[in-house]
């Protein structure tokens, strides 16, 4: 099992490229080891002949290391070939995974500290990007009343007695929250008023 990689470290573009590396390397090897089975006839996990061929298909791998390919088919022979299906697709789902997650870093980078304030239902909330703790605060001239801090936990935002805010990580669903958040706040404060 591998670490895992915190989006606020600054070496997490290197270390999610590492994996990358490592997992496209990885489906290449299922990939080929697959194709050259199949070329070679499927043979059976027994079959030293056949796994040679195998071996020499791949470009002169050592046949020793397909032995755990084998012992796997021979283990659950209805996986029907060396590498089944579920374990390519689960490697390119991760592959998948790991290249959004490079996008989404990058464009926190382009992300700066920011303060605005907004007039909501009467009240003047401050908007934070905190670029430094990863945290878009929201911060109320005082405590809000309970139907407003139940839609701030609907949108996912909590209390933080440090800060004295609202907050949740700073990411475009969570920039895109925070405007859902006080357009709902807004629209509340509409319908009790003309209640």
């Amino acid at each position: 099992m591998t670490n895992p990689i915190a989006s606020d470290d600054p070496t997490a573009p290197d270390q999610i490229n590492d994996r990358l590396i490592l997992l496209r390397s990885r489906q290449e090897r299922y990939k080929a080891t697959n194709a050259a089975w199949r070329k070679a006839g499927k043979p059976a996990p027994n079959d030293d002949a056949g796994w040679l061929k195998v071996a020499e298909l791949l470009g002169g791998v050592a046949p020793s290391s397909l032995l755990p390919c084998r012992e796997e088919l021979a283990r659950f022979p209805y996986h029907r070939q060396p590498y089944p299906a579920y374990r390519l697709t689960n490697n390119g789902a991760n592959i998948k995974r790991l290249e959004e997650r490079l996008k989404e870093i990058a464009g926190r980078a382009s992300l700066v500290d920011s303060e605005e304030v907004r007039e909501v239902a009467g009240l003047k909330v401050r908007v934070i990007q905190d670029v430094a703790e990863s945290r878009i605060k929201l911060v109320f001239p005082g405590k809000p009343s309970e139907s407003v801090r139940g839609r701030l936990k609907a949108y996912g935002f909590v209390w933080s007695p440090t800060n004295g805010a609202w907050q949740r990580f700073l990411n475009d669903n969570g920039i895109a929250s925070a405007n859902s958040v006080l357009n709902a706040i807004e629209a509340l404060s509409k319908e009790v008023g003309s209640a």
